[in-house]
């Protein structure tokens, strides 16, 4: 528990998304297989800056998006000799940013549901041993869910109308 806890402080996701952080030991091929959307990760760096301190030595996170079904979700590292990191939903919906974290009173369901799963849950967090098939499949259906998410923060996606960015069609 305490290694999940300090994964999750460590990269210094969005503080309002700690409570359900997914945490991923190992992203296997995944990580190649995302994009970069420089917008996207602008706005997580910037929602979780005044979190970091500020040092010469402090290093961007690295991250990519990956389209899993129909949902985007964002991987999350500290740096390129990591396997894993974090793992976040989102989504943008009419020129907005949307991030979800998991619906905490859907645990119990989940285990119901999915009892079989290779997901490790917490009272802090879900863990996943690896991206994989079988994983991402999960991670789809539960995503086709929408009980299981909660709205965690919304902005404007492109205010600056940079051409860098990926406007993800849903």
């Amino acid at each position: 528990m305490r290694i999940f806890l300090r994964r999750c402080l460590g990269l210094g996701i969005l503080a309002f998304a700690l409570a359900s952080c997914i945490v991923v030991d190992d992203f296997g091929g995944y990580w190649e297989k995302g994009f970069i959307d420089n917008c996207v990760n602008d706005i997580v760096m910037s929602s979780h800056d005044y979190a970091r301190p500020r040092s010469a030595s402090t290093k961007p996170l690295l991250m990519r998006s990956l389209r899993v079904g129909k949902h985007t979700l964002l991987m999350i590292r500290e740096d390129m000799k990591s396997k894993g990191g974090n793992l976040m939903r989102y989504k943008i919906e009419n020129g907005e940013y949307v991030s979800y974290r998991l619906n905490e009173s859907k645990r119990e369901d989940f285990l119901r549901d999915y009892p079989d799963s290779m997901v490790v849950l917490t009272t802090e967090t879900a863990s996943i041993p690896v991206l994989n098939p079988e994983s991402l499949m999960l991670i789809s259906n539960v995503a086709d869910d929408e009980s299981y998410w909660v709205e965690s923060h919304r902005e404007n996606y492109n205010p600056s109308h940079r051409t860098d960015c990926i406007q993800t069609l849903y």
